[in-house]
């Protein structure tokens, strides 16, 4: 059959581009991105609320410790790479319409215990 499937919500406002997964991204790992954002000259918000919910997005690093979000995915530690990749260049997108843009995009996840780094 046809491999899952999530959406990524994005919005620009003034200096703040909006994007919403439909994964929880870490503390760490959001911060990281954050800072990214602020080097190219805008805002980024990360959230997890946009309508469905496929797990934790941690660093790869942290996808092995014991008791810690990365444990609780089903894509595999290459899913952090795949997403931010997904992230970065929408938010840098957006970034560079001006102070009002949307978007919205679909992608494959691949198989449940299948990375998506390779894509």
């Amino acid at each position: 059959g046809r491999p899952p499937q999530a959406f990524v919500h994005a919005l620009r406002l003034g200096d703040t581009v909006w994007i919403a997964h439909a994964f929880e991204y870490s503390a760490e790992q959001s911060r990281r991105l954050k800072q990214r954002a602020r080097k190219r000259g805008y805002r980024l918000q990360i959230t997890s609320s946009n309508g469905t919910h496929h797990f934790y997005v941690v660093p790869e690093d942290a996808f092995d410790e014991p008791g810690y979000e990365g444990g609780m995915t089903a894509f595999g530690p290459g899913l952090t790479a795949y997403l931010d990749r997904i992230t970065e260049q929408l938010g840098d997108a957006l970034a560079a319409l001006g102070t009002e843009a949307a978007a919205a995009v679909r992608f494959d996840l691949g198989a449940p215990g299948e990375s998506p780094a390779s894509r």
